[in-house]
């Protein structure tokens, strides 16, 4: 099994590799500590700020771990921990210009204990795991509005209505990773029928939220998530 590695990952890769077992054991640490977040960004702002410890490229490294806990959990599920690291090691040792007599054993020692720590780099990777498995995901949408004409017969203008359409974008994971758009004609009903829709949504959230605080759940609130 291969296992692609983005040209991106391949530094901060090098780097795990090459950290202490004192700076691991601190890392593993930290990231233990931090609180449940879907965002990335909020993880790195943690850990820079509780890490004693100084490791360079700590947000190319965060933003790998999470990146292969969401790999793990999408597309190697059939795999432990420690057989994705070691199909991840000979895959690696094939890329080019890598350091001679570079310490294989410990990269993959390191990124064994960085991904089993029960963290929240492996419950942001579930759940965007969980938030990416539909065929189809909202990415945004847009609202053009225009005025038509209406004429007589003779190409009289005779009255005007207003027009509505509703442009939504997103990705098919069945079809490609470029996103694509559907587009709907919608008049003054419509809007007002998607606006109560939406509005219903909301509240039934904000009930759910309340729940969830009675049962002192923790809740990633999508708020979070990094653009």
């Amino acid at each position: 099994m291969s296992i692609n590695i983005p040209n991106h990952h391949v530094m901060p890769l090098l780097r795990i590799g090459e950290l202490s077992s004192d700076e691991t054991g601190e890392l593993c640490d930290v990231l233990s500590r931090a609180s449940l977040t879907f965002s990335v960004n909020k993880i790195i702002e943690h850990v820079k700020k509780n890490l004693h410890l100084k490791i360079d490229n700590i947000e190319e490294i965060i933003e790998l771990l999470v990146s292969m806990s969401l790999a793990l959990q999408a597309s190697f599920s059939d795999l432990s921990i420690e057989e994705f690291v070691s199909e991840l090691g000979e895959s690696f040792k094939k890329e080019d210009d890598l350091p001679e007599g570079f310490d294989w054993i410990k990269l993959q020692t390191n990124l064994i204990n960085l991904l089993n720590i029960d963290s929240t780099i492996s419950v942001t990777g579930k759940a965007l795991d969980i938030f990416s498995e539909h065929q189809r995901i909202y990415r945004t949408s847009r609202i053009f509005s225009d005025i038509r004409p209406i004429f007589h017969n003779n190409d009289t203008e005779m009255a005007t209505t207003i027009v509505h359409t509703l442009k939504i974008e997103m990705n098919d994971s069945q079809i490609a990773s470029k996103p694509f758009s559907y587009f709907l004609s919608l008049d003054s009903n419509d809007l007002n029928h998607l606006k109560n829709v939406v509005d219903r949504a909301i509240n039934k959230e904000h009930k759910l939220k309340d729940v969830l605080d009675i049962k002192e759940l923790n809740y990633l609130d999508t708020k979070d998530l990094d653009d």
